[in-house]
């Protein structure tokens, strides 16, 4: 049995996402699995994986939207920017109800010096929260799995070297803070690529299939789990070709006069959210009714030029029905 689409994996803590994707494999019966992202091993949640020709979506899967729920523990920095790693720098933290830092009743208080203790307010930690909204520029941990010259930087920090990373753009879609303790926060972020967790795209954590679970299946039991291409590529607006055009483009060809795929609206938003450069922008594309691939739709031209062509098991079946008379 040969599998082709995307599988929605809860990644379990201690687990690589290299992990999972072997265990994808043994229970696939291939070798063409992948992930989109890579999730420390400490991390809990939703790795997308894609399975035999859908291997070769991972780029667009990879721009989707992000969510991911975490607690931050205040008054504590570690070498690795997680809990896990060790203390850099210590103080007692205490979060205070009122307005001011202060006790209910009004009165201020003030960081006690004698044993370090920091007073914060909830609207402080709102105020900073609210200051990661939007779009902002991040410098990656040294301790992320971003690639520098081949190697990813936690192996240059396990040897104690230190390596210059710039700050990269991201985006902050939604920033919530789920609950506040002593000294500690819980929130929800809904974001751009390079971050993980809770969802990616149209992979939800409660639509995940436990990575214990699939060490027990085969591949005819996985595939129940399957997700077909073009519906986790559903961000991606739609275009739909006779079978003649079709054809055309699984052949490769630009394809000229095809109707824009958006409203004037829809235009915008995809200009803002999925620019290609001046090629156009990245549209499913559909003939007779089945899935072909990816092309750029180029608005100015109204011209559609394949990107990846996706089935080409479709092209040698309407060759065969058009040789056999069919159609």
């Amino acid at each position: 049995m040969s599998l082709k689409g995307i599988i929605n994996i809860d990644k379990p803590q201690n687990y690589t996402s290299f992990d999972c994707v072997a265990i994808l494999r043994r229970a696939a019966g291939t070798k063409k699995v992948g992930h989109t992202g890579t999730l420390d091993p400490m991390a809990t949640g939703v790795l997308a994986c894609c399975i035999g020709p859908a291997t070769r979506i991972l780029e667009y899967l990879e721009e989707d939207i992000k969510e991911y729920c975490g607690t931050l523990k205040l008054g504590i920095e570690t070498d690795t920017c997680d809990i896990w790693g060790s203390a850099t720098a210590l103080q007692d933290v205490q979060i205070m109800d009122g307005e001011t830092a202060g006790s209910n009743d009004g009165q201020v208080a003030a960081d006690d010096p004698a044993d370090g203790t920091r007073f914060v307010t909830v609207p402080e930690i709102r105020e900073a929260f609210a200051a990661f909204e939007g779009d902002i520029e991040q410098i990656p941990p040294q301790y992320a799995a971003i690639k520098v010259d081949g190697r990813k930087l936690y192996e240059y920090a396990r040897e104690g070297r230190h390596v210059e990373v710039p700050a990269r753009p991201v985006t902050i879609h939604e920033l919530e803070i789920l609950d506040i303790r002593e000294d500690e926060v819980d929130f929800r972020v809904v974001c751009s690529k390079g971050t993980y967790g809770t969802r990616t795209g149209m992979c939800t954590i409660a639509d995940s299939l436990p990575i214990e679970a699939v060490k027990e299946m085969d591949a005819a039991e996985l595939e129940k789990y399957i997700v077909p291409m073009e519906k986790a590529l559903a961000a991606y607006p739609r275009i739909d070709l006779d079978r003649q055009r079709g054809m055309d483009f699984l052949n490769g060809k630009t394809l000229a006069d095809v109707p824009a795929p958006y409203t004037e609206e829809g235009l915008a938003e995809c200009a803002e959210a999925d620019s290609a450069g001046s090629t156009g922008y990245r549209v499913r594309v559909f003939g007779d009714g089945r899935f072909l691939g990816m092309a750029l739709y180029d608005p100015a031209e109204k011209t559609v030029k394949p990107h990846k062509v996706l089935a080409p098991e479709i092209r040698e079946e309407w060759l065969g029905e058009a040789a056999n008379g069919r159609i």
